[in-house]
């Protein structure tokens, strides 16, 4: 899922990509990932991770993403989660 960045002018953001854990590792990931990046009609893009998730956060900077320190928490499901903000240049 894909879009204009919430909270951010002339930036696009990558809402959410979930893969079956049992597809893990067979390309899934980056056809999803692909795909929004592809709907997005902006330059620069950001997306929020959580900070343990290190699985996601490996697969983004394989991608080239970066963080860039900024930190939110939000709420999900009524539960409150910390995310980190990762930033990522479109082709």
């Amino acid at each position: 899922m894909a879009g204009p960045a919430r909270d951010y002018e002339r930036l696009g953001e990558v809402y959410a990509i979930y893969v079956d854990p049992a597809a893990i590792g067979t390309g899934a990931g980056s056809l999803l990932f692909d795909a929004a990046l592809d709907e997005l009609r902006a330059a620069e893009a950001m997306l929020w991770v959580h900070p343990d998730n290190a699985l996601g956060r490996r697969f983004y900077e394989r991608k080239g993403w970066t963080p860039d320190d900024e930190y939110r928490y939000e709420e999900v499901l009524g539960v409150t989660a910390p995310e980190v903000r990762y930033r990522g240049i479109l082709k």
